[in-house]
């Protein structure tokens, strides 16, 4: 996460932190909204602002803040400048990080920050931008998962409907071809046939168009296609079951029809 606030602190009037602390030095840092609103602009004159009865050196003004946006108009103290103001210790830190370094930060901040005390502190990581694509990554495929169901559903239908129709406009082939000994069985199975057919001859396809659309992308992107070759196979193996179930009814319907009814 680079979000990492801008201080600007003059080097000649920067006082070294410890010294700070173990001195009370009446010092402040500032953010640049309240920066704005007091008037500082230079800090190498060592501007100083009141605070009650005290003047308070400012050493720094906070800038580019992107998440604490209350610190842009907050007056930061030592600790040791703070209890006069009835303030507590430090319950909270807040610690900006480069990206990927938040584990590792996480581990060292408990006994950096209290030394045989880290078990006291309690550190809350952002969560990992590993973890966030793995979850958006399950999104995007759930996604397309429902749209896979939903088009193998039109799917079917449409097989189920072309079926229909050709049972209906082939009603005398199928009455001549019981006549001539054709089983129910014979009649079935040359509809699921066709039926099975046009699911895989769509399965196909599809696969096909899919594969060229993910090279073409990634061509264009200058990326390396990854292909799954086990999805490729099982487009059309899914194509020809959603044929074979879609021309169940049609076929059944032809079958049952009696020679004599079918030729008259």
């Amino acid at each position: 996460m680079n979000d990492t606030p801008k201080l600007t602190i003059p080097t000649p009037h920067r006082p070294r932190p410890d010294r700070t602390r173990r001195h009370r030095h009446r010092v402040a840092v500032i953010g640049d909204q309240a920066a704005r609103m007091l008037g500082v602009t230079r800090l190498d004159r060592a501007p100083a602002i009141f605070i009650g009865k005290h003047a308070y050196t400012v050493i720094g003004i906070l800038g580019d803040l992107r998440r604490e946006r209350n610190l842009s108009a907050a007056v930061l103290v030592p600790p040791t400048v703070g209890r006069q103001f009835g303030l507590r210790d430090v319950t909270r830190v807040l610690v900006n990080t480069s990206l990927g370094a938040a584990g590792l930060i996480t581990r060292q901040a408990p006994a950096a920050l209290s030394p045989g005390n880290g078990d006291m502190l309690q550190v809350v990581a952002p969560p990992s931008p590993t973890r966030a694509r793995d979850k958006a990554q399950d999104d995007v495929n759930a996604l397309f998962l429902i749209l896979g169901l939903v088009s193998l559903v039109v799917g079917a239908v449409g097989i189920a409907n072309v079926t229909l129709v050709t049972v209906m406009e082939r009603v005398a082939e199928i009455g001549l071809r019981r006549s001539l000994g054709a089983a129910r069985r014979h009649i079935a199975a040359q509809f699921l046939l066709e039926s099975t057919l046009i699911g895989l001859t769509g399965g196909v396809i599809g696969a096909a168009l899919g594969i060229v659309t993910v090279v073409a992308v990634s061509a264009a992107k200058q990326w390396t296609p990854l292909l799954d070759l086990r999805l490729a196979v099982a487009a059309p193996v899914a194509g020809a079951v959603v044929g074979l179930l879609a021309g169940l009814y049609p076929a059944l319907r032809a079958a049952r029809m009696e020679p004599v009814d079918a030729l008259r």
